[in-house]
């Protein structure tokens, strides 16, 4: 295991400084496109015929055992956190004259988006992090 140096994050940090920008951008550009086809995947899965059902279930599943991609993630974080808002609020919003639409975008959605956040963010930051660790850089080995 390496010992930790604080010299060494002065020695590096002005070489990798440059790229930071381009690291948030792609990442940020990735949790927007994988978390819009996550959140479809989601509705097809929840909502979904049996075709729809099938093409979430093969692509998520695929990209988790293979490639453990961040759309299959935040697919599965989505799915989780609209299970989560119980079926009375879209009876509820139903009820009060709000079209099925309008009932996700201002009552469903909002309430998920509460229960998804701490994984969403979990998502984030492994992106951030496990996407820019080099194999073999690191000896986890205690």
């Amino acid at each position: 295991m390496r010992p930790f140096k604080p010299e060494y994050i002065l020695e590096v940090l002005p070489k990798i400084l440059p790229y930071t920008a381009v690291t948030l951008g792609i990442m940020a550009a990735t949790v927007l496109f994988g978390g819009l086809l996550g959140f479809l995947l989601a509705c097809a899965k929840i909502r979904g015929g049996k075709v729809g059902k099938g093409i979430a279930n093969v692509y998520i599943y695929a990209f988790f055992v293979f490639f453990f991609n961040t759309t299959a993630v935040l697919s599965e974080t989505f799915r989780s956190a609209l299970l989560t808002v119980s079926h009375g609020q879209m009876e509820a919003a139903l009820s009060v004259g709000l079209s099925r639409v309008q009932a996700y975008v201002r009552v469903i959605i909002p309430q998920a988006l509460v229960a998804a956040l701490p994984n969403l963010c979990n998502a984030t930051v492994n992106l951030l992090i496990l996407r820019n660790i080099m194999p073999g850089e690191f000896d986890y080995t205690i």
